[in-house]
C-alpha cells in the first residue's frame, strides 16, 4: 500500500511538472511564458534627458487584471548593443506577473517613457510595434516602425525614398544673397524635394531637417519641423528670413537677417543637410533616426542636389514561450 501511495505521489508530481515547463526542439528545458529579445538599431537613451526604452504585450481581454497593455520590462541599449537593465547591467525581458493565458495576446509595442514617468501604461513616445505570430510552442512579435500603429507604409517606402534641395532665398529681392538659403524641392518645377509620404497628425513622429558643421554635427540649426513635404514647415522662412518676399510652400530657410551662422553662404564647404524623424515631444536628441544626408556642395544656387539615403530604422523580435 506504501508502496502505490508513493508511486501515486511521484505520477501527480511529474505531471505538475509537465504543466510548467516544456522542451524545446535542443531538448532544454523551458519554462511557461519565458521572453527572449532582441533589438537591432536602436541606439543608447540618455536616461536623465531622454527616457527609457519599455516593451509591452497587450491582450485583448480581462486577462491580467484587466489591464490592455502588460510590461516585460524596461531597458536601454549598450554602447555594444546588447539590453540592460537602468543601471547598464545585463537584462532578460520578463512578465513580473506571468498572464493566465499567453494565448491572449494580441500585438506587441516599444515606447520611449519619459524621465519620471513611472505609471503603469505605455504613453510614452510609440517606437514599434508588431502583431503575434503563433507557433507551436511560443509566439513570435516582429516588432517595427511599419506597424500601422507607428508609421505603416510610411516606413516601408523611407528605404527608396529620396531627398532633393537647392539654394535660394525666396524672401529676399536681393540677389547677391541666393546661397543664404536652403530648400527642399524643385527649384525650376517647384515639386517636393522629398518623395517621403505625409505623417498623420495623430503619429507621435515628424520630420525634421538640420543645417550642421561637418567638424562638428552636434553645432547644428534647426531647418524646420514638417509632417507633409509638399506643404511649408512649422516655421516657414524661418527667423532669419527677409521681408521682401514669401517663403515658399516647401520645407526650407532663409539666413538673410541677422544670420546665426558661422559662414553666411552655405556652400562654404564647412556645413551639410540632415534629415531625420523626431518625435513630436522633442524629448530625443536631434538626430535619433536619421534619414537622409548630405555635405552641402560648392555649387551655384537654383542647382539641384541629391542627398545619401541613410535609412536604417530600428526592429526587434521578442518571443514568448507557451
Amino acid at each position: 500500500m506504501k508502496f502505490i501511495k508513493s508511486l501515486l505521489f511521484f505520477l501527480l508530481a511529474a505531471s505538475l511538472s509537465l504543466t510548467y515547463y516544456s522542451c524545446d526542439d535542443s531538448g532544454l528545458v523551458t519554462t511557461k511564458n519565458d521572453v527572449n529579445s532582441t533589438f537591432s538599431f536602436l541606439k543608447t537613451l540618455n536616461q536623465s534627458t531622454e527616457g527609457i526604452y519599455e516593451a509591452w504585450v497587450s491582450f485583448d481581454s480581462g486577462d491580467h487584471n484587466d489591464a490592455a497593455y502588460v510590461s516585460i520590462g524596461r531597458f536601454n541599449i549598450s554602447s555594444s548593443g546588447s539590453i540592460v537593465d537602468t543601471t547598464g547591467n545585463p537584462i532578460t525581458l520578463k512578465f513580473n506577473n506571468k498572464p493566465a493565458n499567453i494565448n491572449l495576446a494580441s500585438d506587441a509595442i516599444i515606447t520611449i517613457e519619459l524621465p519620471g514617468d513611472y505609471d503603469t501604461i505605455p504613453n510614452g513616445i510609440k517606437l514599434m510595434g508588431g502583431e503575434k505570430q503563433v507557433f507551436e510552442n511560443e509566439l513570435v512579435f516582429d516588432v517595427s516602425m511599419t506597424s500601422n500603429d507607428i508609421l505603416g507604409s510610411i516606413a516601408e517606402q523611407l528605404a527608396i525614398d529620396t531627398a532633393r534641395f537647392h539654394y535660394a532665398t525666396p524672401t529676399s529681392l536681393d540677389t547677391t544673397d541666393e546661397l543664404k538659403g536652403i530648400w527642399l524641392m524643385n527649384p525650376y518645377m517647384g515639386y517636393p524635394g522629398l518623395s517621403c509620404l505625409p505623417i498623420a497628425d495623430t503619429s507621435d513622429w515628424i520630420y525634421e531637417a538640420f543645417l550642421a558643421l561637418l567638424a562638428d554635427e552636434n553645432t547644428y540649426w534647426s531647418l524646420g519641423k514638417f509632417s507633409d513635404p509638399s506643404k511649408a514647415d512649422l516655421d516657414g522662412a524661418g527667423p532669419y528670413q527677409g521681408t521682401d518676399g514669401t517663403g515658399w510652400q516647401r520645407p526650407g530657410q532663409d539666413y538673410v537677417n541677422g544670420s546665426p551662422l558661422p559662414a553666411p553662404n552655405l556652400n562654404s564647404g564647412i556645413y551639410k543637410v540632415v534629415i531625420c524623424l523626431v518625435p513630436k515631444s522633442g524629448s530625443l536628441s536631434p538626430y535619433f533616426i536619421k534619414l537622409f544626408q548630405k555635405n552641402l556642395p560648392q555649387m551655384t544656387h537654383h542647382v539641384m542636389s541629391t542627398m545619401d539615403n541613410i535609412v536604417k530604422l530600428p526592429f526587434g523580435q521578442i518571443k514568448v514561450t507557451k
